[in-house]
């Protein structure tokens, strides 16, 4: 998986590190896994409603897969990861916040200027040759060897201009689809952490990083959740991921206090109006309190001292990257994943702009921190430019 998830996808034709385990009779992987759904997958693997159910949800969370998608050999493993613990729960000290912070200093101790709050609205061009990008207050700020975005294939396909590029890829970009992983995020500021019932026979579940609050029920998770999710923006059952971090991270919160983020689904941007979008926000607080409850009593407002709920139209209008209010930057998908990410012509992380690179999660390895696309881009740019790697 490692070298799977920190290498430039191999070409068409040449298999990749979880494909050769398709060639393994003994310890590898059955190849009719690659085809399979989520669901199907889930049923092949496991015989427990509780696993069965877990591993659909862990794909979702993890991987962006719809139940009845087919997520490969790639989504596989991530779910069976999360499932099984192969991966522990990590945190960042500080909030997520302090990663970005930390980058920032690192790149302007190496001499680089950062623009805050600026939106770039033009790649800057000379011969065909990226060299540089300009702001939507007409500041050009020149590259004198390449231009790096962290951004979505549609937002590189804006920067260059249709007219620029060859029918195919612009019709290409456009058909990607982004109507998987609409997440909504909750924060919950609380009194004290919740009493689960679990804990009569198991009290580390109260401290456990990573909790899920869903009822075992595989086949209404798999036909009707999404159902529910498309008509009415949040299903009648929730499917709740907790992340209680101010154990471990005691400047999250005030002491004796906690807060817990919550990772629930939502329906696609365009589907409700912002007014809409209003009203689930509210509506998400209030079945988030009363489901909470069946699993831990004391989940009562008054154990509420404030909570912000984060809906798909928030997520879009903070990070214009995650269209339609996907975070995964492009559906986790067999046609838009490793080699075909964001589109064939784009996978290998260059644009079709020389010196113009995509380092972001619509590209192979995909969303989440640490998954690889900036690095792999990176081992792209130093072939380019026959550049020593120290990493």
């Amino acid at each position: 998986m490692a070298e799977y998830r920190f290498s430039p996808p191999t070409p068409y034709g040449k298999k990749n590190a979880l494909e050769r385990l398709c060639d393994d009779p003994q310890d590898g992987f059955d190849p009719v896994w690659q085809f399979m759904t989520t669901q199907q997958l889930a049923y092949d693997l496991f015989e427990s409603e509780e696993l069965r159910t877990l591993f659909i949800r862990a794909a979702m969370t993890s991987f962006g897969g719809a139940p009845h998608d087919v997520i490969g050999l790639h989504g596989l493993v991530h779910a069976l990861g999360l499932v099984l613990s192969w991966e522990p729960a990590a945190i960042a000290k500080g909030g997520s916040q302090s990663i970005s912070n930390a980058l920032l200093k690192a790149f302007e101790e190496l001499g680089g200027e950062v623009y805050l709050n600026c939106e770039v609205v033009k790649l800057l061009r000379e011969g065909g040759i990226a060299k540089g990008i300009k702001l939507r207050d007409g500041t050009e700020v020149e590259s004198k060897v390449l231009v790096a975005g962290d951004i979505s294939a549609l937002q590189a396909l804006q920067l260059i201009g249709e007219e620029y590029l060859d029918p195919k890829i612009v019709r290409r970009i456009k058909n990607i689809r982004y109507d998987r992983h609409k997440v909504v995020w909750a924060v919950f500021a609380l009194h004290e952490l919740p009493k689960y019932k679990a804990s009569s026979f198991n009290p580390d579940c109260e401290k456990a990083p990573r909790t899920y609050l869903c009822p075992k029920n595989s086949d209404y998770l798999a036909n009707l959740y999404l159902s529910e999710i498309y008509v009415n923006g949040i299903a009648s059952k929730l499917f709740m991921f907790l992340g209680p971090d101010s154990i471990w991270d005691e400047s999250r919160a005030p002491k004796g206090k906690h807060i817990i983020g919550i990772e629930e689904f939502s329906a696609t941007v365009r589907f409700f109006s912002p007014s809409k979008w209003q009203e689930l926000r509210v509506k998400f607080h209030k079945e988030i309190i009363k489901q909470w409850q069946i699993y831990a009593p004391n989940m009562k407002e008054d154990n509420v001292i404030a909570s912000r709920i984060y809906t798909p139209y928030d997520i879009f209008k903070l990070h214009p990257n995650m269209h339609e209010g996907s975070i995964a930057c492009g559906d986790m998908i067999l046609s838009q994943l490793d080699r075909f990410r964001p589109i064939p012509e784009m996978s290998s992380y260059r644009t079709p702009i020389k010196n113009f690179y995509l380092c972001s999660f619509a590209t192979h390895n995909r969303v989440g921190t640490g998954r690889g696309c900036s690095y792999n881009c990176f081992q792209i740019i130093c072939k380019d430019f026959g550049l020593q790697m120290n990493i």
